[in-house]
């Protein structure tokens, strides 16, 4: 039965982790409490940012998932990245494979271009500069050979369609439902609609 390692336990871990315990799969949930009981799976608490702590959580896994986020969405430029590179570290040190759950912020506005794997980062935010940096820092240790590396984008990152799914709380869904009716509505009779944000890039 292979082991795998889900660091966050939100709206991507929790349903990764339930996909892979009905698999058969020996499945380690981590959050930074230890808290939020998965059937069938065990919950521990580790900070990800800690080498030692991160390395023990890690050791014996097949396969680690990095579903993290930063505490504090204001912060990613200091909270995110340590994150990354301490769970990135203890897969380097234990050979388990990486998958890591991204998102579209490097992209920056395509002005109108077909958003495909193919096109270059160019961030246009903090944020985007941020999240560019950590992905490159990804792809350069798969090609040194330093850890098996797979990453997979969020296709649709906007925070009203993220406000759905577990984790959400009725305010949530409530808010991201009327943003989503207001907009159908007005395009359904063909009036000009405007929601503060980039919707190529996700990022309101």
């Amino acid at each position: 039965m292979a082991r795998h390692v889900v660091f966050g336990t939100g709206q991507v871990g929790r349903p990764l982790i339930e996909r892979l315990v009905a698999a058969g799969h020996d499945v380690v949930g981590v959050n930074r409490r230890g808290v939020g009981a998965v059937p069938g799976a065990s919950i521990v608490a580790a900070d990800a940012t800690d080498a030692s702590t991160t390395r023990a959580v890690v050791d014996g896994a097949a396969s680690v998932y990095f579903c993290l986020n930063a505490a504090h969405y204001d912060r990613w430029p200091q909270e995110f990245p340590p994150l990354q590179r301490g769970v990135l570290a203890a897969v380097e040190a234990t050979g388990a494979r990486l998958v890591v759950l991204d998102n579209l912020y490097a992209y920056g506005p395509t002005h109108g271009a077909d958003l495909v794997e193919t096109v270059p980062a160019h961030p246009s935010s903090a944020k985007a500069a941020t999240r560019a940096a950590m992905t490159a820092e990804l792809l350069a240790a798969h090609a040194a050979g330093r850890v098996e590396v797979a990453i997979g984008w969020v296709v649709d990152d906007s925070r009203f369609r993220a406000a759905f799914g577990v984790g959400a709380t009725p305010l949530d869904e409530a808010v991201a439902a009327t943003v989503s009716w207001y907009v159908q509505r007005s395009a359904a009779a063909g009036v000009p609609t405007h929601v503060d944000g980039a919707a190529d890039t996700g990022q309101v």
